[in-house]
């Protein structure tokens, strides 16, 4: 039996979302915080959550109007910065709304090539903000191929893009992988792992072929200092 793998630090950007009102983000948030993680772990420095206090809201048919979800306030875990990490993404999940809604799951081919040509050039933005270099991004039809190819370097973080299709919608989602002192592996909707290096990789490979269904195309992008 293989190794399990160790958690290191719980997220869910789902908790987090569910404060905020705004269609863009009904797609997550994913890219903003992976590659937050990435640029983090490049420099050294370490990944935090804070928790905050809110009140959820949901409009009603009045335009503007508010009426409350849950009698007064929950705590949610975020990690820090939550809300710049919204405003971050909001432009990248606005593009991809847009090409969800103009491509149906027989699509998901041209849907994962325009999504994934996106998302190096915005990725390489945000490289470029962060001082860091973005190598050209990798493409693979399966989870296997993409992390068969994981090379767990010391001075490099790489993202795994993966997409596919549930209920005739085209869906994306990216994950991490790195190497700092531990074999790590991130997914914005459960948290930070640790495991063994020779088994690493496969037990990647098996958490995102039971985690997430349909997946079709896959893609990996790797930021170095």
């Amino acid at each position: 039996m293989e190794p399990a793998v160790k958690f290191e630090l719980r997220i869910n950007q789902g908790e987090g979302l569910d404060i905020v009102l705004d269609k863009a983000m009904s797609g997550g948030i994913c890219f903003a915080i992976t590659a937050q993680w990435a640029f983090l772990l490049l420099k050294g420095i370490s990944y935090e959550t804070e928790i905050i206090t809110c009140q959820t809201f949901m409009k009603t048919k009045r335009e503007g109007d508010v009426k409350k979800m849950i009698e007064g306030t929950t705590n949610v875990s975020v990690q820090k910065g939550f809300f710049t990490l919204v405003s971050l993404q909001r432009g990248y999940d606005t593009l991809d709304l847009f090409l969800a809604d103009k491509m149906d799951a027989g699509q998901q081919d041209a849907f994962f090539s325009k999504a994934a040509t996106f998302s190096e050039k915005y990725l390489a933005s945000l490289c470029r903000s962060e001082g860091c270099k973005l190598q050209s991004m990798d493409l693979f039809k399966t989870v296997d191929e993409v992390t068969d190819s994981l090379s767990f370097d010391d001075d490099s973080v790489e993202l795994i893009g993966i997409f596919g299709t549930e209920t005739g919608k085209n869906w994306g989602h990216i994950v991490g992988a790195a190497k700092s002192a531990k074999y790590l592996f991130f997914d914005a909707n459960s948290g930070l792992k640790s495991g063994q290096p020779n088994v690493m990789a496969s037990q990647i490979s098996s958490y995102l072929k039971s985690n997430y269904q349909g997946i079709q195309n896959c893609v990996k992008y790797t930021i170095t200092k």
